[in-house]
């Protein structure tokens, strides 16, 4: 077993992790309970696309996880599965592994390396579940069945224009109105929130209305490390609108917060895609990091599989 760096990168002999060492770690950590029972659990991922008759029922695993017990059997105590040590899976597209979708899972980006890989498997998930999942297109209360790629957008949104599919600029839209498909950005505030929220003062700014020749609230980016992420998702996804509740609602206007928070949970609702950004710091960003001596491949000869600690 040995660490995987990047592909095409030599492992280092300091993280090769030899059959002497890996066989007296595993007998100092039975040791310590007596006797020593290993319970595995196995995570799979989400329902797959039926398969034809003549196909084999892939293993569909994503993630493996494991805890010594004293107990033998999984027990209320014992048994449970958030007492285990938890491994991402992934393999390689074109292996054996993954071409039979035995190993489905995928491993958290590094460096904002491999997120191309996030963003196809958001979109096969988004594409799943319009095509299986009816209920999804209904309201809560029933009482509304409405097509996600057409609904009536927020009040305002921010438009995200593209130049050669990268983010050029943002600009606050009054949509008054207009139907498509936007996401919504759910997050916890930080210092920067504070920063770039709209105020009375800014609106026009924000809107490209200002007519001042010099004006240094139409200097100041409408966004933070968090932002530019959900509009790099965004734009990837090919969603033109984003809501964010900072930039949205004209935070020092209370006629526009009562007005604007009357409508929350129908912008949540009928949103294309809510992305929450429960795992990020106040002023991080929405891609995590994780850190390489983590990442193990399943034989230094081959990367053909590789197991990631959560």
């Amino acid at each position: 077993m040995a660490m995987r760096k990047r592909s095409g990168q030599t492992v280092s002999a300091q993280w090769r992790l030899s059959g002497d060492n890996l066989g007296r770690f595993i007998k100092w950590l039975t040791s310590q309970i007596r006797p020593p029972w290993v319970h595995f659990y196995v995570r799979r991922g989400m329902d797959i696309e039926p398969l034809s008759e003549d196909e084999q029922q892939p293993l569909n695993i994503k993630a493996l996880g494991a805890y010594i017990s004293a107990a033998r059997n999984k027990t209320a105590r014992d048994g449970r599965s958030d007492r285990a040590v938890w491994f991402h899976l992934s393999a390689d597209p074109g292996t054996p592994a993954h071409i039979s979708r035995d190993i489905t899972g995928s491993l958290l980006a590094s460096n904002r390396m491999g997120i191309q890989l996030d963003f196809d498997a958001i979109r096969a998930w988004h594409g799943k579940c319009h095509r299986h999942h009816p209920k999804c297109r209904v309201t809560l209360s029933g009482g509304e069945v409405f097509d996600v790629e057409q609904v009536s957008l927020p009040s305002r949104c921010i438009e995200i224009e593209l130049e050669n599919g990268h983010v050029k600029k943002c600009i606050l839209r009054e949509t008054q109105g207009e139907k498509g498909k936007y996401i919504v950005l759910s997050h916890r505030w930080g210092a920067d929130t504070e920063t770039v929220r709209t105020l009375k003062g800014n609106y026009d700014c924000r809107i490209g209305k200002c007519t001042k020749a010099s004006c240094q609230d139409c200097e100041t980016p409408m966004t933070t490390t968090l932002f530019t992420d959900a509009y790099e998702l965004a734009a990837k996804l090919g969603v033109v609108y984003i809501w964010i509740d900072s930039l949205c609602i004209v935070q020092d206007d209370a006629e526009d917060w009562k007005r604007e928070s009357a409508k929350m949970a129908d912008y949540y609702q009928h949103a294309w895609l809510t992305v929450a950004a429960t795992r990020t710091h106040n002023d991080g960003g929405l891609f995590g990091e994780f850190d390489t001596k983590d990442l193990f491949t399943q034989k230094e000869s081959e990367t053909a599989i590789y197991i990631q600690r959560s």
